[in-house]
């Protein structure tokens, strides 16, 4: 398979394999490299977007996307 749902599929093997190393369980409850989340909160936040990816897949390309400069309107995009 090639192509965007290719590319989600693969992603998705990279998430799973990923939550399921013991080295995430070990680290459950200490901070992640990213300072906002627990190890636990970031496996949480990553392993949701596998759902969050495949419904937007499913769903008919909207009429008016997005274009990627609206991404420059959000603050986590300009914080540092």
């Amino acid at each position: 398979m090639t192509g965007i749902r290719g590319a989600y599929l693969e992603a998705t093997a990279s998430v799973l394999a990923l939550l399921r190393d013991p080295a995430v369980g070990a680290a459950w409850e200490r901070p992640s490299v990213l300072k906002e989340f627990s190890v636990r909160g970031l496996a949480g936040h990553v392993g949701s977007q596998v759902f969050h990816v495949a419904r937007a897949l499913s769903s008919e390309t909207p009429a008016d996307p997005p274009s990627p400069s609206s991404a420059a309107r959000c603050s986590w995009t300009t914080s540092s």
